[in-house]
């Protein structure tokens, strides 16, 4: 039955990963339900089926774009841009919208405050603005879950994770895995590599490790991983880290200076595709604190490069240690042996944990992932009994 959706989202863009998450599911639905988007910024896949509202907010800080379109939103309900009355179901990605009967969670704050903040938190003012926007969050999660009827979760340890912190879920949770875009990160049989690092600056007679992220760099591990370059002085390691501003890594900077390894570590700064840098690396490392589903590794995995993680939600779905890729504990110590062994391993060890990772993430696919939203939208939308 077609559904007419209001889709709550702070900025559904491809290069903000749940957004362009929901770019998919709006573009692979939209000849099926009639889509409304609430966002402040929308690359609008197909303009003559999809409306969108564009929603007045401040894009940064975190925390003042999550205060400021929630107030967007209530002007858009005063005016009348946006009716409950006039639609079937309203969405919304997170705590974006009260009276949300389906929530599309991608992270718990109340959670990560509790258990993993001290483990992963910025410094300076970074720590504060971080905190705010955790925060406010957080604060807000208890009523946005509480009126949700259905919500979706990345990953199981999320899901599990929600009913813990929220109990009254419990029965109302589906998983839907994010989907990878498997034919774009292949490699291509032409690629040359040793161009490639050439052109970035980066050495060809040493292993190269990636880390990419778009920010969040102490809850994803770099400190861990820079501090595990010190503790292997002769390892023939280079780290490529992708991602960033100038200001979010000048703290990392510092710690590379003054540890010594300005030459075994390059920052790339913010890419508009990753690809390359994938495709000319031995290695992907993420010994992440906190992740409940990071796209960013099964992309990895897709690109053909064994990955090198912690164990954290969603990935514990999908990685066999030693087989379809490599677990560390986030600490400098394991992370530093399993670079050693993942040196040990050579190439054709290397290639072996690629080949099969490359081989189990066909299962997180883009039409999988839709025909689950498309069987979602299904179960939603039939009248109750």
């Amino acid at each position: 039955m077609a559904m007419r959706v209001a889709a709550f989202d702070h900025v559904t863009l491809p290069t903000n990963p749940s957004g362009g998450l929901l770019r998919r599911v709006l573009q692979g639905l939209s000849d099926e339900h009639e889509f409304t988007v609430y966002s402040v910024a929308f690359d609008n896949p197909a303009p003559e089926r999809i409306r969108w509202v564009r929603v007045p907010a401040l894009r940064r800080p975190q925390v003042a774009l999550f205060v400021t379109y929630h107030a967007g939103v209530a002007l858009a309900r005063a005016t009348g841009r946006f009716r409950p009355d006039d639609v079937d179901l309203v969405q919304s990605m997170e705590a974006d919208a009260f009276g949300a009967s389906l929530v599309w969670a991608h992270f718990c704050h109340r959670a990560y405050l509790r258990l993993h903040w001290r483990s992963g938190r910025p410094s300076g003012l970074r720590r504060i603005a971080r905190y705010l926007d955790h925060k406010a969050r957080a604060l807000l999660e208890p009523s946005i879950y509480r009126q949700a009827e259905t919500v979706v979760a990345t990953s199981r340890g999320l899901a599990e994770e929600l009913e813990e912190e929220f109990p009254w879920l419990t029965g109302r949770i589906t998983v839907i895995p994010n989907a990878v875009d498997l034919d774009r990160f292949a490699r291509p049989h032409n690629f040359d590599a040793a161009a490639v690092r050439r052109r970035l600056g980066l050495p060809l007679d040493r292993l190269v490790v990636v880390f990419v992220a778009l920010g969040h760099f102490e809850r994803k591990g770099l400190p861990l991983l820079l501090e595990a370059l010190r503790l292997t002085p002769t390892l023939p390691i280079h780290l490529a880290v992708v991602g960033g501003s100038p200001a979010a890594t000048s703290v990392h900077r510092d710690q590379v200076n003054h540890a010594g390894l300005a030459d075994r570590v390059s920052f790339l700064g913010t890419q508009p595709d990753v690809r390359p840098f994938l495709w000319a690396s031995e290695a992907f490392a993420l010994p992440s604190h906190y992740e409940t589903f990071s796209l960013a590794a099964f992309e990895a995995a897709a690109a053909g490069v064994p990955i090198v993680v912690s164990k954290f939600h969603g990935i514990e779905e999908f990685l066999v240690d030693g087989v379809n890729g490599l677990l560390v504990d986030t600490t400098p110590a394991s992370i530093a042996g399993v670079l050693r062994t993942l040196v040990e391993l050579g190439p054709a060890g290397r290639a072996r944990l690629a080949e099969r990772g490359q081989r189990d993430v066909q299962a997180f696919s883009e039409d999988a992932f839709v025909d689950r939203w498309r069987a979602l939208y299904r179960s939603v939308g039939e009248p109750s009994p």
